[in-house]
C-alpha cells in the first residue's frame, strides 16, 4: 500500500472511529437492557441497524473478523423471541465482555494503517 493511500485510509478512519464507537456504544446498551429482562423495541431496532452497519463499516476497513462478529450481533439482535441466556451471555461477550471483542477490533484499526 502507498503512503498517501495509507495515509488516507487513516484520515477516513479518524473521521469514522466516533461513529464507530457510538454504534458499539448502542450495542453495549442493548446487551446491558438484555441482561435485566428490558429491552425494548426502540433500543432493538437501533442497536440491530447499527450492528448491521457496523458489519459493513469494519469490512470496509479490513477487518474481516470484526465484521463477522457484528453480524453475529445483528443476526441475534433481529430474534423476535425471547433470546436464551446462552445467547445472551455471547452477546455479552462480543460486545461488552472483557476485553470486548468488537472494540478490540475495531482498536486495531489505526495500527494498521502504517502496513
Amino acid at each position: 500500500m502507498t503512503t498517501a493511500m495509507s495515509a488516507a485510509i487513516a484520515a477516513v478512519w479518524e473521521r469514522s472511529r466516533e461513529v464507530l464507537e457510538r454504534r458499539i456504544a448502542t450495542l453495549e446498551r442493548a446487551v446491558a437492557a438484555l441482561l435485566a429482562d428490558d429491552l425494548g423495541d426502540a433500543l432493538r431496532t437501533s442497536a440491530h441497524s447499527d450492528a448491521h452497519k457496523l458489519a459493513g463499516s469494519l469490512g470496509m476497513f479490513g477487518l474481516a473478523s470484526g465484521s463477522q462478529l457484528a453480524h453475529e450481533v445483528e443476526q441475534k439482535l433481529a430474534a423476535t423471541d425471547a433470546l436464551p441466556l446462552s445467547e445472551v451471555l455471547r452477546l455479552a461477550e462480543l460486545v461488552g465482555g472483557e476485553p470486548a471483542a468488537l472494540m478490540q477490533d475495531v482498536a486495531q484499526l489505526p495500527m494498521r494503517g502504517g502496513e
